[in-house]
């Protein structure tokens, strides 16, 4: 499930109760427009999941977040430190055969940026 949030915060009740009637795997939403005073307890309270995200550091907006079911196994991959300011977060499901999946975001630029 691909989710465009445009802000995460004001649908976190409507976000834990798609997850709790429809126990989707896996779940990616861009324009989370998160930060750290959300907890990824807040995200997911019931724990069932694995939480991987990217906040937008420097300014309000942008963001990246998906949530992996804890039936699979998962681990983060880390990304080369040059790319900090790219909304990027890669994971990897381990199978039978390695899966890599890899959420990125790129906010296009208006002509005032």
């Amino acid at each position: 499930m691909l989710l465009n949030a445009r802000s995460l915060k004001n649908k976190l009740a409507d976000l834990h109760v798609f997850l709790h009637c429809n126990s989707p795997d896996l779940v990616f939403v861009t324009e989370s427009w998160l930060d750290d005073s959300v907890t990824d307890g807040v995200i997911d309270p019931s724990g069932l999941y694995s939480v991987y995200r990217h906040d937008r550091l420097y300014k309000v907006g942008g963001g990246v977040l998906a949530l992996v079911s804890n039936r699979f196994h998962s681990y983060q991959v880390l990304i080369p430190r040059h790319f900090s300011l790219v909304e990027i977060e890669c994971f990897e499901i381990v199978t039978s055969s390695d899966v890599f999946d890899l959420l990125l975001y790129i906010a296009l630029l208006s002509s005032t940026q």
